[in-house]
């Protein structure tokens, strides 16, 4: 995976992006237990600049 993802501060309001390989997995969610591919990842990065830790959803295929 090559896919970048926004985040947005929620802090100070500072944008940047992070590829996917570059986080850490928080957790993984299953949107419905009889499908299996359709599932949504959690993923943590830290602000570069006040060092708040934000979250995203990513929802994969």
């Amino acid at each position: 995976m090559s896919d970048s993802i926004p985040f947005t501060c929620p802090r100070c309001k500072y944008q940047w992006n992070v590829s996917l390989d570059d986080l850490e997995t928080e957790s993984v969610i299953r949107k419905k237990p009889d499908k299996p591919q359709d599932k949504v990842s959690r993923y943590r990065a830290q602000c570069p600049r006040d060092g708040t830790y934000v979250i995203v959803e990513v929802e994969e295929d």
